[in-house]
Parts: C-alpha cells; structure tokens; sequence
C-alpha cells in the first residue's frame, strides 16, 4: 500500500505569551475551520539554540497545550496528528 504524503497545511497553531518563565498557551484547529479543534495532537517543543526538544505535550479536548519557557531565545512548536503535522517558529 503507497502511503500518502504528510499534509503541513491540515492545521494551524495560534498561541498566547512569549516571555520567559511566563505560560505559554497552543491551541491547535483545522486550518479551514477554526471551530474544529485537533483533540489528543502531540506537541513537540523545540529551543532552537540549542536544537533539543524541550517539551513533549498533548492537546487537551480544547485543542490546548501549555509550556512555560526556560530560556531566552527562539522556540519551534510542532503539532502532529496522526500522519499530518504542522510546525510554527514562535
């Protein structure tokens, strides 16, 4: 069976907070539907300075995730579903 490509564009993140050692709140939706929320996505944090993932959350019944950073500096949230994912610089 051919397996199908990943699809980046199946959702959409937006998020609140951006400061060290201030809560950081994800929400992950459809991208064409911002009311349809993505349940039980995976939600992988990366600190992009030093290139090591710093948190490993899932979405909650919401489509919500939270993390508070540890450290100044740039931050790469990704969001995975099933075979789709997407990926946000914040």
């Amino acid at each position: 069976m051919e397996e199908k490509p990943r699809r980046r564009d199946y959702m959409q993140i937006k998020y609140t907070g951006n400061c060290v050692n201030q809560e950081v709140n994800i929400t992950a939706t459809d991208k064409d539907d911002e009311d349809r929320v993505v349940r039980d996505g995976i939600v992988i944090v990366y600190f992009m300075d030093r290139g090591a993932v710093v948190e490993e959350l899932e979405t909650d019944d919401d489509g919500m995730a939270s993390f508070t950073p540890k450290f100044e500096g740039e931050y790469r949230v990704e969001v995975r579903k099933s075979s789709r994912y997407y990926t946000e610089k914040i």
